[in-house]
């Protein structure tokens, strides 16, 4: 293992399963030795070997980055996975598909059965459904569970449920990304009748000729008031705050990369030009001075001591 060029102490013959903590501070990996019957594994956290389990997965930090959770059979069996909270079992489980509230206290996972999935939120179960999941997101405070399904019997068809319940009708057309808002809203995106659809909480929030595949895909103010992406109408992709293309000039997003906010009012992206790659400081609402924007001052604290 390799961290900034540099060769780690630890060594396997196979490594996988790499995840970073949401600060980027912390690494963890799956670390395995030997071949066969002899094969062993461990999930490995900030450089340490965690005890020998079998099959370990899905690795999945907290959103506070403190804790880190993972799913493996106890030694030696090989029937039903156990949940494990920083290498210390914490229940039989049965599912996959991890996902904790921000803040740590509640937990959604997804349990495949006959006909179809069940979901849980907690110890709620919802389902089961008849058809095949795709796509799951759980809201910041823990309390709305969302998922797409899709009809065994009809492909095409698909449906967003959140906590069981189904929010919007039946689609035929392929609907991707789900993202909840820090106030617990909930944004997704459908293609229909050669447009793109912005959906909230179930009713439409917008139509576009597409949108742009960014990271992330729709951007959030840190309490949640505005919403941020990028769509396009004819040939020129815009800036949509809220639902609503801003009045300003055609943007060319940087690749993999997406809308930034700095606060609740403010946001920077990198704009791709003839001439070269543009930082964009901009807000939300009335103009700001430079000496106002957070943007603008750190850009220029930057530019001014480089290193």
């Amino acid at each position: 293992m390799f961290i900034n060029g540099h060769a780690g102490q630890l060594r396997f013959d196979d490594i996988h399963e790499l995840v970073f903590s949401p600060d980027g501070q912390r690494l963890a990996y799956v670390g395995e030795r030997g071949e066969g019957e002899s094969k062993t594994a461990r999930v490995v956290l900030d450089g340490k070997e965690g005890p020998v389990v079998g099959a370990p997965s899905d690795l999945t930090f907290s959103p506070s980055s403190v804790h880190l959770a993972y799913l493996a059979f106890a030694q030696g069996q090989t029937y039903s996975k156990h949940l494990l909270l920083d290498h210390k079992l914490v229940k039989p489980w049965a599912g996959e598909n991890l996902f904790f509230s921000a803040d740590w206290q509640h937990l959604a996972y997804r349990q495949y059965d006959t006909p179809g999935p069940d979901f849980y939120l907690d110890e709620r179960r919802f389902g089961p459904h008849d058809g095949y999941n795709s796509t799951m997101a759980l809201s910041p405070a823990g309390d709305r569970l969302a998922y797409v399904m899709e009809s065994k019997s009809d492909s095409s068809s698909q449906q967003v449920y959140v906590n069981g319940s189904a929010i919007a009708p039946k689609s035929s057309m392929y609907i991707t990304e789900l993202d909840f808002s820090p106030q617990g809203r909930l944004y997704w995106r459908q293609r229909e009748d050669k447009k793109v659809n912005v959906y909230r909480d179930g009713a439409l929030q917008a139509s576009w000729d597409s949108v742009l595949s960014a990271e992330p895909a729709v951007s959030f103010s840190p309490q949640g008031s505005h919403c941020l992406y990028a769509a396009c109408r004819g040939n020129e992709y815009l800036v949509v705050i809220d639902g609503k293309p801003e009045a300003s000039d055609a943007i060319s997003l940087r690749e993999h990369s997406g809308f930034v906010f700095d606060n609740e009012r403010e946001y920077h992206y990198f704009d791709v030009r003839k001439d070269g790659l543009y930082l964009v400081c901009a807000n939300v609402g009335d103009t700001l001075a430079p000496d106002e924007s957070v943007c603008v001052r750190k850009a220029r604290q930057i530019y001014s001591h480089p290193e």
